[in-house]
């Protein structure tokens, strides 16, 4: 008796993988074909499938190729063309694993194995679902992955490697339990109770299978059910528990009484012939064997009937085939006689309109690509526009906020003088007079500082470093400071429009303080700019102060609005009687392109 049967289940994806093409296309005659397959109209579905294959070449459409050869492996299969079976599986499996299509590639390689099994190639079978079970895992797919565990076991016990087979039973067992999978669960009982009947494990097989008709019966399928009965029947016989033997075999027989074919109603009427026979009752154990031999001569009649079936469904075929052949012969023959004085004329209108098609798209080509440049160019001409007029915007302002206050004050205190003079003590006098000159000053450098931003080379940054340099040498040279420059400049290197204006007067802010407030003796200016990054530093070691307390005073916030203006970060860093350190880094973007454009 078969210790498993196997059960392909070869899946239909149509509706499922591919283009929306493909489904409204050909979905239709996916089903019809697997219609007639299943229908004993399996030339009519392979009729169809034969065109869908041809459709698939030409096409080149993979997913669906893979879909007509899985239907071609389901085909043989029914038709018990086993290898050629196999051949098509292995080509859609290899098709489904390139898509990325998991689940179908381990579906047909499952299928390949039980096909194995069917030939009792048995070894085969056993390292193709090793094989599936180093690909994949029980997360990715844990019915496919638990039954694949359950084929193995099969695949073992068969080769009567049953130790192995109990292991791999064993862990597809606690998989289905965890999982609460109860149809697997019943199935591997199933095996595990063949195996302990095989190990002569009698008891054992009995308390497997009472287990089974206690909590498991409904979720067996009915050749499933035969089975077990006949493991009980088999293990209590060889127990000498002929009675409840005979009882559980004609349960079986009852069961397999529903498939008209099936061979275990043999091996259970044999069983039976034996439990008579040690039950002493010859006449009855001679009926038995009388049935049995009358069965075994019924099913060979079968084979012999479908055996020639097959041989005339192929001998129709290939009548059909080589009718169709001619057909197409003299079809061809005539279509090629046509062909033949159309394809000249045909050749030489598809060369003229292939240059003409050409000349055209080049023309569109060049016409396209300048207007792509210039379109490029009026867009940087208008945001270079629009920085300009930032630009002139936060010049008119600073000179507004910077020179004209200090004018007007200069104003201011001279008609004060003019008016008051004979009233005011010299003092009060030269106090004005010493306010005045410190403004009119501060109006000459400002008035410097603006006229420098405006030179055209003022934007190079080693001019912006020596500017700063010649402004710190000068102020400091009146003090007993001593002053370390710093500079590593690429050659040419420019700065953004009016960052050099900003970046003066936030460092001239921070050396007057160093000399002013922090009275410090040594001041340390570098200027680094490397690539796209620019690094100013002072640093004094004067006096400091407490950040904290003085971080919103009227320099410290002048110096951080400076630097947000031009899109850079500034840090100032100071600790009481340890110095001062004012950090500026900015990226500074490429405009030398958009400039050499205009």
């Amino acid at each position: 008796m078969k210790t498993f049967l196997f059960y392909i289940v070869f899946i239909g994806l149509s509706t499922s993988i591919g283009g929306a093409q493909t489904i409204v296309d050909y979905s239709t005659l996916l089903d019809s074909a697997s219609y007639y397959i299943r229908n004993n109209k399996s030339e009519k579905g392979k009729q169809i499938l034969d065109f869908l294959k041809k459709e698939t070449e030409n096409n080149k459409k993979d997913s669906l190729n893979m879909i007509v050869l899985e239907r071609f492996a389901f085909y043989h299969f029914l038709e018990g063309n086993y290898d050629e079976s196999v051949k098509y599986a292995y080509d859609a499996s290899t098709i489904a694993k390139s898509l990325g299509y998991r689940k179908m590639y381990f579906d047909l390689q499952n299928n390949i194995g039980a096909i194995f099994s069917k030939l009792d190639e048995y070894e085969k079978a056993k390292k193709t679902y090793k094989e599936i079970l180093k690909e994949s895992s029980i997360k990715e797919d844990t019915v496919g992955y638990i039954s694949t565990l359950s084929n193995l076991g099969s695949s073992y016990s068969t080769l009567k490697q049953i130790d192995s087979s109990n292991v791999a039973l064993a862990k597809a067992l606690q998989l289905s339990r965890i999982s609460k999978l109860v149809e697997l669960e019943a199935a591997i009982l199933k095996f595990m109770a063949k195996n302990n009947l095989d190990l002569k494990n009698y008891k054992g097989t009995i308390e497997i299978i009472n287990i089974l008709e206690d909590s498991l019966w409904n979720n067996l399928r009915e050749n499933q059910k035969d089975d077990a009965i006949y493991y009980k029947a088999k293990a209590n016989f060889e127990l000498g528990n002929f009675s409840r033997a005979l009882n559980e075999i004609e349960k079986a027989l009852a069961l397999s009484s529903v498939q008209k074919q099936d061979p275990a109603i043999l091996d259970a009427l044999n069983l039976k012939s034996q439990i008579f026979e040690k039950q002493n009752n010859y006449k009855l154990a001679l009926d038995v064997q009388r049935q049995v031999t009358k069965l075994k001569d019924s099913f060979d009649l079968e084979r012999r009937k479908e055996k020639i079936l097959e041989l005339e469904r192929k001998y129709e075929t290939e009548k059909k085939e080589k009718a169709n052949a001619e057909l197409k012969a003299e079809a061809f023959n005539k279509d090629l006689t046509i062909s033949k004085k159309n394809n000249l004329i045909l050749l030489l209108f598809i060369i003229t309109a292939s240059i003409i098609v050409l000349m055209v798209l080049w023309q569109l080509y060049r016409f396209k690509n300048k207007n792509y440049k210039l379109k490029v160019l009026i867009e940087q001409t208008v945001k270079l526009q629009k920085e300009l007029d930032i630009i002139r915007d936060n010049i008119a302002k600073d000179f507004h906020d910077d020179l004209g206050n200090k004018l007007a004050r200069i104003t201011t205190l001279s008609d004060y003088v003019l008016k008051k003079n004979k009233e005011k003590n010299k003092t009060d006098m030269l106090d004005a007079f010493q306010i005045i000159k410190r403004d009119a000053n501060d109006l000459y450098n400002g008035t410097r500082d603006f006229m420098f931003s405006l030179k055209s080379d003022s934007d190079a940054a080693e001019s912006t470093f020596f500017y700063l340099a010649d402004f710190t040498q000068e102020y400091v040279s009146s003090f007993d400071i001593e002053l370390e420059l710093n500079h590593n400049l690429e050659e040419e290197k420019l700065l953004p429009k009016y960052w050099n204006r900003q970046i003066i007067l936030i460092f001239k802010e921070a050396i007057t303080n160093a000399v002013k407030h922090s009275h410090a003796k040594k001041i340390e200016l570098s200027f680094y700019c490397r690539e796209n990054v620019l690094l100013v530093k002072c640093v004094d070691n004067g006096r400091g102060f407490d950040i904290t307390k003085v971080n919103k005073i009227n320099g410290i916030s002048h110096m951080k609005q400076r630097a947000r203006k031009i899109g850079c970060s500034i840090s100032v860093e100071s600790e009481t009687k340890k110095g001062t350190t004012v950090v500026l880094e900015g990226e500074i973007l490429n405009y030398n392109y958009l400039r050499n454009s205009l």
